[in-house]
C-alpha cells in the first residue's frame, strides 16, 4: 500500500471518528472537535507521506478554523500552522506569510457574503410567510364578518383573530364601546385569561387539539362562555371618561396608542390595573367616518411579550374592517328598529304585534293568552281644540304609562291612531280585566297637558278585554276581532270603562 492511499484512508476514518464525536458533544465542543479533526488529519497526512506539500495542506488547517470560528478561528489557525512550519523545519517564506491571513480574509468575506445572503433570503421567506398568514386571516375574518348583522358575532370574531395562536397571538384583547351619552365607556366582550395560569391551559389545548382560526370561530359559537370569568368582569365595568385619559386621546385622534407603564392620573388605566393586572396594552379605536363606537384594549399577560407599533400596525386593518362591521350593525338594528317601533311613542308597533299573537297563541298550550285593546275618548275633540303636537305628547305620556304598566309581565304595543293595545300572556281573564281596570284608573287619575278641555274636563280611555279561556281554539284574527268589539261595547255605553268579551259578546 502507496503512502498516498495509506494517507486518503487514514484521513476517511479520521473524519468518520471527528463526526462522530462532534454528534457527542455540546454545540460549543463541536467547532473544538473539528478543528482539532482538521488538524490531525494534517499532522497525519504529513507523517505518513513526508513528500507532500505540508505548506499547502495547513490551509485545509486554516479554512476549517475560519468556517467554524470565524475571526479568532483565522487568527489561531494562521499561528498554529506557522508555528507548526517552524517546529517542523519548513522555510516560512514570504508567500506563505501573505497567503495564509489572504486565504483567511477571502475566506471570511465570502462566508459572509453567503449568510447574508441565506439571512435575506430567510427574511423574504419569513415575509412571505407571514404576509401569507395575515392575508389567510383578512380572507377568513372578511367571510365571517360578511356573514352576520350581529354586533355580539362581529366582536366575537375580530377578538378571536386577535388572540388566536394561528391569529395575530396577543394573549388578551377587550372591547369597550361608548355609551349614547359619549361620557362612558362601557364593558361589551373579550376574550383570554384572567390569570397566566389560565393562558397556558387554553394554549394546550388549541396545542394539543391543533385547532386553526376557523375552528376557533366554530367553538366561539359553539361555547359562548369559553372565557366566561373574563367576560363576566367586562361587562360589569364601565369606565368614566373625564376628558384627561389616554383613551380618549385614542379615539379623538382615532389612531392607536401603546401604554408601557401606569399613569395616576389616567382613571381608565388605573381601573385596568386593578381590575385586570393591565400594566403594558395598546389602545385600538373603533371608528368609521366621524363615527367613534369604542375601543379594544389588547395585551400580553401570560406570556409578557412586549407590544410594539409593527404588531399593532398589523392588527389594524382588522380593526378598520370590524369598525365598518359594527357601525353597519348599528344601522341596520336602527333600520329594523324604525320598522318594529312606533316613531312618536317608541312602543312596538302592529306589525310586531301582529307577530307576537301568532306566536303567542302557537305555543299557549294550556296557558290562557289575554288581549287588552283601549281608545282614547274624544281624542278627535282633543286633536281639534289644543293641535296635534300636545296630542303627540299624550300619545307619548299614555304610551310610557302601558309600557311601565305591564314591562314586567305583558307587552304594549300602539294599534293605531289612539289605539293602544296590550298583550298578556299566562294571563287569565279575570286577571287580564283588573289588570285593564288599574290602568284605565291610572289615566283617568293621570294629569295630561290641556286635558280640562275634554267633555269630562279630564282625559280617559276605553278599554275591550279578552281571552283564549273562553275558547282555545281560537285564532289570531278572531281574538282581536272579539276584542275590538268589547272596545266598542265599552265606548258606545258611556266611555272611560273596561267591558270583557264574557260580559258582552259571550
Amino acid at each position: 500500500m502507496t503512502p498516498y492511499i495509506l494517507a486518503v484512508l487514514c484521513t476517511f476514518f479520521l473524519g468518520l471518528l471527528v463526526n462522530l464525536l462532534r454528534f457527542k458533544q455540546k454545540n460549543a465542543s463541536h467547532r473544538l472537535v473539528l478543528i482539532g479533526g482538521s488538524a490531525l488529519a494534517v499532522i497525519l497526512i504529513d507523517v505518513v507521506y513526508p513528500s507532500a506539500d505540508i505548506e499547502w495542506l495547513v490551509l485545509l488547517f486554516i479554512g476549517v478554523s475560519v468556517a467554524t470560528s470565524r475571526l479568532h478561528g483565522a487568527v489561531f489557525s494562521i499561528v498554529l500552522s506557522v508555528s507548526y512550519l517552524i517546529l517542523r523545519g519548513f522555510p516560512v517564506e514570504l508567500l506563505e506569510v501573505v497567503t495564509y491571513p489572504l486565504f483567511a480574509v477571502t475566506l471570511l468575506y465570502l462566508l459572509d457574503y453567503i449568510n447574508e445572503l441565506r439571512r435575506q433570503r430567510q427574511r423574504r421567506l419569513d415575509l412571505a410567510l407571514h404576509t401569507s398568514k395575515q392575508l389567510n386571516i383578512f380572507r377568513e375574518v372578511s367571510y365571517k364578518i360578511q356573514q352576520t348583522m350581529d354586533e355580539n358575532q362581529v366582536l366575537q370574531i375580530i377578538l378571536t383573530a386577535v388572540t388566536a395562536g394561528y391569529g395575530f397571538s396577543f394573549n388578551r384583547a377587550m372591547v369597550f364601546l361608548l355609551s349614547e351619552d359619549g361620557k362612558r365607556l362601557e364593558g361589551k366582550m373579550a376574550t383570554g385569561p384572567l390569570t397566566p395560569e389560565e393562558g397556558f391551559e387554553t394554549w394546550q389545548l388549541i396545542a394539543e387539539n391543533k385547532y386553526k382560526l376557523n375552528d376557533l370561530f366554530r367553538l366561539k359559537e359553539i361555547e359562548k362562555t369559553i372565557d366566561h370569568p373574563l367576560n363576566e368582569k367586562v361587562r360589569r365595568l364601565s369606565l368614566r371618561l373625564d376628558g384627561n385619559t389616554i383613551v380618549e386621546q385614542a379615539m379623538k385622534q382615532r389612531k392607536p396608542f401603546i401604554c408601557k407603564r401606569s399613569n395616576e392620573s389616567d382613571i381608565v388605566r388605573k381601573r385596568l390595573e386593578l381590575h385586570f393586572q393591565m400594566e403594558e396594552c395598546a389602545i385600538i379605536p373603533f371608528f368609521h367616518q366621524q363615527d367613534v363606537m369604542g375601543v379594544m384594549f389588547i395585551d400580553n399577560p401570560v406570556n409578557n411579550l412586549p407590544i410594539t407599533d409593527e404588531w399593532v400596525d398589523q392588527v389594524l386593518p382588522l380593526t378598520h374592517q370590524a369598525s365598518i362591521a359594527l357601525y353597519q350593525s348599528k344601522l341596520y338594528n336602527r333600520i329594523e328598529e324604525l320598522a318594529q317601533k312606533d316613531g312618536l311613542t317608541g312602543l312596538f308597533n302592529q306589525r310586531v304585534f301582529q307577530q307576537d299573537i301568532e306566536r303567542f297563541l302557537a305555543g299557549k298550550k294550556q296557558a290562557p293568552v289575554s288581549l287588552v285593546l283601549m281608545d282614547i275618548d274624544h281624542f278627535k275633540v282633543y286633536n281639534d281644540t289644543n293641535g296635534h303636537l300636545l296630542g303627540n305628547e299624550v300619545l307619548t305620556q299614555l304610551a310610557d304609562i302601558l309600557e311601565a304598566s305591564v314591562k314586567s309581565f305583558g307587552h304594549a304595543y300602539r294599534f293605531g291612531g289612539e289605539e293602544f293595545v296590550l298583550l298578556l300572556p299566562d294571563t287569565s281573564l279575570v286577571d287580564a280585566k283588573d289588570i285593564a281596570e288599574t290602568i284605565r284608573n291610572l289615566i283617568e287619575t293621570t294629569e295630561f297637558p290641556s286635558e280640562s278641555s275634554q267633555p269630562g274636563k279630564i282625559l280617559t280611555v276605553s278599554v275591550g278585554v279578552s281571552s283564549t279561556e273562553l275558547d282555545e281554539t281560537m285564532c289570531a284574527e278572531e281574538l282581536i276581532e272579539i276584542t275590538d268589539e268589547a272596545l266598542y261595547e265599552a265606548k258606545s255605553s258611556g266611555k272611560n270603562k273596561v267591558v270583557t268579551t264574557e260580559e258582552h259578546v259571550l
